[in-house]
């Protein structure tokens, strides 16, 4: 029996790091995979007096304090899931190369929105953006602070194009795995939409518009509402931009799903602006997933 990839998560030690952890603990539970900790850094990471000659981690502790940062991490993972089978390793390296290369083996990686500092400053905001466009697996990035209920709806957006289908595969998985309701959406612009504009309906005049992007969703959907029965989905097209519609959406979610990419009716749905919007300001888990290739969520008995 071959072992299942793992969830594998970046720490820094900062607080943001432990709040990724706590919630990457939880995720690798409902998935029935092993949670991997992983913290990265280079000697050329850390800062040296001036003057001071090029010394190694092991001269000045530095090597004692990345393992520490990897240890306390395991044990928090273990405290808040007790059972639950989890692994470490501090990994010389640039923490990119290192988590991208992670990534390739993992079934889902995990990031805190940002870090301040700790050892290495691994969650730094643009290695978390970076990771979602160029990760392999899908990548959360878990913000710090208060998270929405347990049974709270997953939020996907799409745009009913090929590249889109992965994000509406995993958010209907994770919603079957949680046992909530998922929101398909596709944000419908318009023609002559003022990107400011908060109109909830689109003008008479394109309603038949409308209903026809209504009905291509309502196909797009169709499969997944067949592969998971039990979970409900509400389906809709807003006449709303992307951006507006999401993160109004996101703030009462437990996780706002988006494709890395995306091309098609709903005009750059997931395109890099509205999806690092998300990541940056989105105040819940935040799910970006790529179009190549989604992990087979059922690890083999």
């Amino acid at each position: 029996m071959s072992q299942p990839a793992p969830v594998v998560v970046g720490v820094d030690g900062s607080e943001e790091a432990l709040a990724a952890v706590t919630w990457a603990a939880g995720e690798a539970e409902l998935m029935g995979r092993p949670l991997r900790v992983v913290h990265a850094a280079k000697w050329g990471d850390f800062p040296m007096r001036f003057g001071s000659p090029p010394k190694p981690p092991e001269w000045s502790g530095l090597a004692d304090v990345v393992q520490q940062v990897v240890a306390e991490a395991e044990q928090h993972a273990r405290k808040s899931r007790p059972g639950l089978e989890v692994t470490g390793e501090a990994i010389d390296g640039f923490v990119r190369p290192v988590l991208l290369a992670e990534a390739n083996e993992a079934a889902l990686m995990v990031v805190g929105s940002r870090g301040l500092g700790g050892v290495g400053s691994v969650l730094i905001g643009s290695i978390g953006v970076e990771l979602a466009a160029r990760a392999a697996c899908p990548v959360v990035v878990v913000p710090h602070g208060p998270t929405a209920e347990p049974d709270a709806e997953i939020v996907v957006g799409v745009d009913c194009s090929d590249s889109s289908r992965p994000a509406a595969e995993f958010a209907f998985a994770e919603a079957h795995r949680r046992g909530v309701s998922v929101v398909v959406t596709m944000a419908w612009e318009g023609p002559g939409r003022h990107a400011d504009s908060r109109d909830e309906e689109p003008p008479a005049e394109h309603e038949a518009t409308r209903q026809t992007a209504q009905k291509r969703l309502d196909a797009f959907v169709e499969p997944l509402r067949k592969e998971y029965p039990g979970v409900v989905a509400h389906v809709g097209v807003r006449f709303a931009t992307a951006r507006t519609f999401l993160a109004e959406r996101a703030e009462h979610a437990g996780m706002l799903v988006v494709g890395s990419r995306g091309y098609g009716a709903a005009r750059g749905l997931f395109m890099g602006s509205v999806s690092q919007a998300a990541l940056h300001h989105a105040p819940c888990p935040v799910a970006v997933v790529p179009f190549t290739a989604l992990v087979d969520e059922t690890p083999e008995d």
